[in-house]
């Protein structure tokens, strides 16, 4: 499995920042990306400034990115060679705290959100070190009623105990929201 990374910088221009702004037309911007497979993306900052992590199951499409929006930091290629198992990996996840049943939606308990997420990164050992609640994700789709997405941040470290499973976890990601920059696991080495 080749999953790639890429990052970007929003341009500091009125359409760089009307990007950032507008949770739906950056979806749009990272689908296009994704050559019509599986992408996970997250807004972040790299230094005080707005960034764009982009993971794609292939080196990422830039034709349909606007002219003055994002500007390409850099791209990694990731093979499954670069885990191992049993070594310690620091993680972030940004997830939906929203649950939809039959009786509606609700908003879970920052515990209980911890404690799904935990149990949806199969083929790890999980370790929560921090989890915090952000403030809620705005989405106006055109045409339609806006809502937002309750969003729980989640840092820790875990340890690979069965590859192929987490390699399936990291390609898909964890919950719900995706389209809208949320459920992209990243991992760095522990230091």
């Amino acid at each position: 499995m080749t999953l790639y990374l890429s990052r970007f910088l929003f341009e500091k221009t009125p359409r760089g920042y009307g990007l950032l702004q507008d949770a739906h037309a950056l979806h749009a911007v990272v689908r296009g990306m994704g050559n019509g497979g599986r992408y996970l993306y997250r807004v972040e900052s790299v230094r005080g400034a707005p960034a764009l992590l982009v993971q794609t199951p292939t080196h990422p499409d830039l034709t349909g990115v606007p002219e003055g929006t994002l500007r390409l930091v850099g791209v990694k290629r990731l093979e499954a060679a670069f885990l191992r198992r049993g070594v310690p990996y620091r993680f972030l996840l940004r997830a939906n705290l929203v649950e939809r049943g039959e009786e509606g939606a609700r908003i879970l308990p920052l515990e209980e959100a911890v404690g799904r997420a935990r149990r949806a990164i199969s083929g790890a050992e999980v370790r929560v070190l921090e989890a915090r609640r952000l403030r809620p994700l705005k989405v106006r789709r055109p045409g339609g009623e806006p809502f937002s997405l309750d969003v729980v941040e989640i840092r820790g470290v875990l340890e690979v105990q069965d590859l192929e499973a987490f390699l399936g976890v990291l390609a898909r990601g964890v919950g719900r929201g995706k389209a809208y920059g949320l459920g992209l696991l990243s991992l760095a080495p522990v230091r």
